[in-house]
């Protein structure tokens, strides 16, 4: 090969290296607003948790123990 060839074929590799990094680079940042966004709704649904627990000792609190 030629060196032209091989300079042509090193900036070949490079766009396409630069490229994947560039989609590399917006993936991570969508999946990291993806993770925030499931990270919230995991909070929010703990909250439910804690407080569906919390109503319910309070409900069993009002039932007479067995006797």
């Amino acid at each position: 090969m030629k060196m032209d060839d091989l300079f042509n074929l090193l900036e070949a590799k490079l766009c396409q290296l630069l490229d994947l990094n560039r989609v590399l680079r917006e993936d991570n940042q969508r999946l990291r607003q993806q993770m925030a966004v499931v990270n919230d709704q995991n909070k929010q649904l703990k909250d439910r948790v804690a407080q569906a627990s919390v109503r319910l000792e309070n409900l069993l609190t009002q039932f007479p123990e067995g006797e």
